[in-house]
């Protein structure tokens, strides 16, 4: 990622980036930061980050998910009746 990027310093805690084509290498750089980093432009990109928290967050509103449950989610995936014997 290093060679697709180049930082300019504008002004105190503000970093501007210009990026080479790939919007998903820079949204996994900036999701790296947490909440210490908010996008401000472009607009897609913000709205890619926030798309992505909002899939973490119901991920983890919800109960986890049952091993049995993954099991016979893998068996129906694979296409076999039977339940597998370990995780």
């Amino acid at each position: 990622m290093r060679h697709s990027f180049k930082v300019m310093h504008d002004e105190l805690y503000t970093v501007k980036v210009r990026i080479s084509p790939g919007l998903d290498e820079i949204k996994r750089w900036i999701l790296s930061f947490g909440p210490e980093c908010q996008v401000q432009d472009p607009e897609i990109l913000r709205k890619l980050v926030q798309q992505d928290l909002q899939k973490n967050l119901a991920q983890y509103s919800a109960p986890p998910v049952s091993k049995e449950i993954v099991r016979e989610m893998r068996a129906v995936d694979l296409g076999h009746e039977t339940r597998y014997s370990g995780f």
